[in-house]
């Protein structure tokens, strides 16, 4: 869906629509029209969502919101690119609230940098968020690994990424990452694109995170 906002410089929302399965009934439902007219996100893309099935809570964080601005006369452009925060859904009761905003939208040394095509996995035992990389604004790579505990709402810097002795990659594209909950590992398969003057190559690395507790 598509809300209109008349202006000199026109300015599109697309609405972010949302719904839930029934495994049971074989049958889709729609929760709301359009999230962030309850409390939720925009509309977004290379986000991550993780679901924390004891608490019956699902936790979004990161990706491009889509912003589209259209001079009169002029063919609708993506005019900016604003990244999306940290969102908790509460299943039983229907609400969102928003947890972090964009460090680039406030300050202070408890925040969360958003980012898009990331990994994020959520630990039930140790009751953390773990985020690893991801990319920001088409140039900005990422490769640092954090966690942040949804019931005290504190960031840890498990790693920069930029230290020379650190054994994460330099940051990859198409990342996937599972998390072994008993083992307290996490494990992220990502492909580097590494860039010559005469050739293009790929490498494949397989990280394993140990000891998140």
């Amino acid at each position: 869906m598509m809300e209109f906002f008349p202006n000199r410089i026109s300015t599109f929302l697309f609405q972010s629509d949302f719904y839930k399965y029934d495994i049971d009934k074989n049958q889709w439902s729609l929760i709301t029209d359009d999230t962030s007219t309850v409390g939720g996100p925009l509309l977004i893309f290379d986000h991550q969502m993780c679901i924390d099935p004891d608490k019956g809570r699902i936790y979004v964080f990161g990706g491009q919101s889509l912003f589209i601005s259209m001079a009169e006369g002029h063919v609708p452009s993506v005019s900016e690119k604003m990244y999306s925060g940290l969102y908790e859904y509460h299943i039983n009761s229907n609400t969102w609230r928003k947890k972090k905003d964009d460090i680039a939208a406030s300050s202070g040394s408890n925040e969360l940098k958003s980012r898009s095509s990331h990994s994020m996995l959520f630990h039930s035992g140790l009751r953390k968020l773990f985020i690893f990389g991801g990319q920001r604004k088409g140039s900005e790579y990422l490769n640092d690994f954090f966690a942040y505990n949804v019931d005290t709402d504190e960031v840890e810097i498990i790693s920069t990424g930029t230290c020379p002795e650190s054994a994460i990659p330099a940051v990859g594209h198409t990342q996937r990452a599972t998390i072994d909950q008993e083992r307290h590992e996490i494990h992220v398969m990502t492909v580097r694109l590494i860039l010559s003057h005469d050739y293009h190559n790929f490498e494949a690395f397989l990280i394993v995170f140990i000891g998140l507790e």
